[in-house]
């Protein structure tokens, strides 16, 4: 799989809309997040892909599923509205996913653009009104609830502090690891291959600063990037007049596209840290149980199985358990500990089973607290991972490590594409897990996932599974 160039993927953009074809939400977005964080000429020719982009959807009315006043009147702004009628660009994006982009022109009008992979909605108006609006999203009462919060930025003066296009602030600050690691590998792509603007700073968040910003190259070569929380961030962006943009879309978004950056954050990863050198005595495991939002009920008795049956293959076993992912700083282990207790409490009483019934030979080490790059550089010489899909999966996969990923089954899609890329990632369960609703996660987010995703696996299934695509890992380890 090989990657374009990003000027490459807006050159087949821009013949796709020559050639009258209809943009994407992705292509919208990636246009409208380039665009302000670019300046000169790229930035001039970036809003020329994103207005004839933009078109393109506001002229596809059997598409369109909100709109307030006339469609054309969105429509007309944009095609009407040359580059150097702007007086500012702002961004002030909710979260990881979510553009939302202020275009202010000299005559006081704007336009509002607040956009995700599933939606795209755009407002116009003067000073604090609003005078039409139009888009289409797969969840129009929450598209409509983005556009109020812009609204009511503008009322509270987002337009009037500006003076001119304002410095911009990429931030870094989602509560997801693996959501925010793909971004941060695209910011570091990003800004490995265009000029963006002069004053472009980039702040991380402590509380979600999985991996160190700095261990990206092409980040860490910017004069400016510190260490700042978001909520300060866009406090002073409001009374300041700056932006803040915490979402990233690439002209090529798509799980190919999230495939490549997450090979490209391995490699950086892989780099920063030295393997330890294998023990013939000794076979090393990568394991992670699941408690946190969604349960495998059997996970205990099924992973004990497991290590049983690798009894015979070394005279040691070594299990590193995941737990939970914190931040980098030597404090993170015991700042999460004390912050997630029962989750950390609940995994050290499994660990303890565990090592009463396995006995002597038998070693585990808790990476609980640890951020990304620490768990990577500690399980690194692992031979074979064996974990739940998401976070820790994830980790596996950008320690290099062969293995195995399994989910409840409306995951199986979502996980599969997220590996395919990793071909020693190998998906089980497909036919052997089944929902099990009754089961509950510790904490139960609101964002994370569709009602209940626990779910039931036999240990003897998972067993069968687990060793028919382990057992060739470790016996051309052996060998």
């Amino acid at each position: 799989m090989q990657e374009q160039s990003l000027d490459a993927c807006f050159e087949a953009i821009r013949s796709r809309l020559a050639a009258g074809e209809p943009a994407g939400n992705v292509e919208v977005l990636a246009a409208a997040c380039l665009l302000s964080m670019t300046a000169g000429p790229r930035q001039a020719a970036l809003w020329e892909v994103f207005t004839a982009a933009a078109l393109t959807v506001l002229r596809d009315g059997a598409a369109l599923n909100i709109a307030d006043g006339p469609v054309e009147a969105v429509a007309a702004f944009l095609a009407s509205t040359p580059f150097g009628e702007i007086a500012q660009l702002r961004r002030m994006d909710p979260h990881v996913w979510g553009v939302r982009l202020h275009a202010v022109r000299r005559d006081g009008c704007w336009l509002v653009l607040h956009g995700r992979f599933d939606s795209l909605y755009f407002a116009i108006g003067a000073g604090t009104g609003r005078h039409a609006a139009a888009g289409r999203s797969r969840d129009p009462a929450m598209a409509e609830r983005e556009m109020r919060v812009a609204l009511a930025d503008i009322a509270a003066g987002f337009h009037a502090t500006a003076n001119g296009t304002p410095p911009l602030r990429f931030l870094l600050a989602n509560g997801r690891p693996v959501d925010q690691s793909i971004v941060l590998a695209r910011l570091d792509r990003l800004l490995g291959e265009v000029e963006v603007a002069p004053g472009l700073g980039i702040r991380q968040d402590p509380g979600t600063a999985f991996i160190d910003p700095l261990l990206l190259p092409a980040i860490a070569a910017r004069p400016d990037v510190a260490f700042e929380p978001g909520r300060t961030l866009r406090a002073a962006a409001m009374a300041e007049g700056s932006s803040v943009a915490e979402a990233l879309y690439m002209p090529d978004s798509g799980w190919p596209e999230q495939n490549l950056a997450a090979r490209r954050l391995r490699d950086r990863l892989l780099a920063a840290s030295q393997p330890v050198p294998p023990d013939p005595g000794e076979l090393r495991l990568f394991v992670s149980l699941d408690f946190e939002k969604r349960v495998w009920v059997e996970q205990e008795e099924g992973f004990l199985a497991l290590f049983q049956a690798l009894r015979p293959r070394a005279p040691r076993i070594t299990v590193f358990l995941n737990g939970m992912t914190g931040m980098v700083g030597a404090q993170a282990p015991e700042a999460l500990a004390t912050a997630f207790p029962a989750i950390a409490g609940r995994e050290r009483a499994v660990m303890a089973r565990w090592q009463a019934a396995m006995g002597e030979g038998f070693a585990l080490h808790f990476l609980n607290g640890l951020d990304i790059a620490s768990k990577v550089a500690a399980i690194r010489s692992c031979d074979a991972f064996a974990a739940p899909g998401g976070t820790a999966a994830f980790i596996a996969t950008l320690a290099g490590l062969p293995g195995i990923f399994w989910s409840h089954p409306a995951l199986h899609g979502h996980f599969a594409s997220q590996h395919r890329i990793f071909a020693d990632a190998r998906q089980i369960g497909q036919e052997t897990i089944r929902p099990a609703p009754e089961a509950e996660g510790v904490h139960r987010y609101d964002w994370g996932g569709a009602g209940n995703l626990s779910y039931a696996m036999a240990p003897a299934d998972f067993l069968a599974e687990a060793m028919a695509h382990l057992g060739p890992i470790l016996d051309a380890r052996a060998g």
